[in-house]
């Protein structure tokens, strides 16, 4: 509570102080992880690279790590801290249509070769790297781009480990020296790398042939949660070592998701703390509607949004909207979702006067809690003009159903937000599931939807502090129009 003057009470004191030590352990965690290392960043062809390579190092093995669908650089950096602090130079790229590179990814992989092409000129142009020991990482949709690479030029790769694989024409002799790697919690992934395992002639070690092949189950991770795996990385740093005959073991421990989690828990606790800070003021509570009606609507919203897209989609592919792979259709079904919910089952109000600022206040602190340390850690935050664009209309799509987020839980206070977080939470996953049902090309949810309820839930821990539904909408849908945007790639 504030005291007579305004001002913070000492507890509030000591957990703003408490949130500031996190935050500040957190970034010298982060801002630690390239000791000892030597970090670039540079163009080839118009494509953005990031080179890594050991202090002082010379006559360097090297490796070029590819990511997956929706991913960048920045949720590799795993494996490229493990192979750059083992004596490797390292490679990094973002495929065509993804994070950084505005360059339309096309839809029969020629531009992911064409990509993984272009970083390895670059990477052969460094005066300390050996370019008669370069193996290859990719993870999910980087898998296949490697595997096909490796099968194709194997004069140029001399090891490849794929993570969370696709497919490729894998045999007994290509590509050289094929390490597969899936996790336990991902069983189609782990289905398909036993079918690749089996074509590529069943395990064996025979690196003196360059015919080695390996299959391990990372356990208790899934298609995102093996990026952050120590374990996955350094098995690959030592299969690519034996492959290479380098005598040594990689130990490394990945601590990226640590100082992230410190991080956003600081300012999860210092927002609310600070909210005295705050001169604002509520919009009054409208009428509540009849429960029933409500909630029917609730329930019902989802599944117009489905039925939309599906009629849609059987006039034209919807998927590359906006020129945005599913982008653009996820955005159509926020859209009909939220319009349903709002002028159905809600009784909108007129918002208080510097909503505008105040919504715009509650994506930045929302931003900085989840997206800023995501830069440096795991996900391209800072997004390109071409997608900014399309980042402000889809979070005009979204705002319908965020505002009609805001008015339910309006006024809720404890378990009863909780409860209100949980279930929409369940239903709006539920729905989004069931589209990749019926709708064609959005299968792709079904791997970040784990990531749905943390997001939904830190965005209702800050949106409390507000608690009026006009910032939550405006906040809501800027953060929703911020994370489709930055995520599906451009075509």
């Amino acid at each position: 509570m504030k005291n007579k003057k305004g001002l913070l009470t000492p507890t509030q004191r000591v957990l703003i102080s408490l949130a500031f030590i996190l935050i500040v352990v957190s970034w010298w965690g982060v801002l630690n992880l390239e000791d000892g290392l030597e970090v670039s960043f540079e163009e080839y062809e118009n494509l953005s690279l990031r080179y890594i390579q050991p202090e002082g190092g010379y006559d360097l093995p090297a490796v070029i790590i590819a990511h997956g669908y929706g991913g960048s650089q920045q949720i590799m950096l795993g494996y490229a801290y493990a192979f750059a602090n083992s004596g490797y130079a390292v490679m990094m790229l973002d495929f065509s249509g993804h994070a950084t590179n505005p360059a339309p990814l096309d839809r029969v992989g020629e531009s992911l070769q064409t990509d993984l092409e272009k970083a390895y000129q670059a990477l052969i142009a460094h005066p300390y790297v050996e370019p008669e020991n370069i193996a290859l990482v990719g993870h999910s949709m980087g898998s296949g781009a490697v595997m096909t690479a490796g099968i194709e030029n194997p004069e140029k790769y001399s090891a490849v480990v794929a993570l969370s694989p696709t497919g490729a024409e894998v045999t007994e002799s290509l590509p050289l020296n094929l390490m597969l790697q899936a996790g336990t919690l991902e069983p189609d992934f782990v289905e398909n790398a036993k079918e690749l395992l089996t074509a590529g002639g069943g395990a064996n070690l025979d690196f003196e042939e360059n015919k080695a092949r390996s299959f391990v189950e990372i356990p208790n991770v899934e298609h995102i949660t093996i990026l952050f795996s120590s374990m996955s990385q350094n098995l690959a740093v030592n299969w690519v070592n034996n492959a290479f005959e380098i005598n040594q073991q990689s130990s490394h421990r990945d601590l990226r998701i640590v100082w992230y989690g410190l991080h956003l828990i600081g300012w999860l606790v210092f927002i609310p703390n600070a909210k005295p800070l705050f001169r604002f003021k509520l919009s009054s509570k409208p009428e509540a509607l009849k429960p029933l009606r409500k909630w029917l609507v609730f329930l019902i919203a989802p599944v117009v949004s489905i039925l939309t897209l599906y009629l849609l989609n059987k006039n034209g592919d919807t998927s590359g909207w906006l020129g945005i792979q599913v982008g653009g259709s996820l955005a159509v079904w926020m859209l009909v979702m939220g319009l349903v919910w709002l002028l159905i089952g809600t009784k909108i109000k007129s918002p208080v006067r510097g909503y505008l600022v105040w919504g715009f206040a509650f994506f930045v602190f929302i931003w900085v809690s989840l997206g800023l340390m995501a830069q440096f850690t795991w996900m391209q935050s800072f997004i390109i003009p071409a997608r900014i664009w399309r980042g402000l209309i889809i979070a005009l799509a979204c705002f319908p159903w965020k505002l009609a987020v805001g008015y339910s839980l309006q006024g809720r206070r404890g378990w009863e937000r909780v409860g209100l977080w949980l279930l929409q939470t369940t239903v709006l996953m539920g729905a989004l599931i069931s589209t990749t049902v019926y709708v064609p090309g959005m299968w792709i949810i079904i791997l970040i939807a784990p990531v749905l309820p943390i997001i939904l839930l830190v965005e209702g821990i800050i949106g409390s502090q507000f608690d009026d539904p006009w910032v939550y909408g405006i906040g809501g849908s800027l953060l929703f129009g911020w994370l489709i945007s930055s995520f599906f790639p451009l075509i």
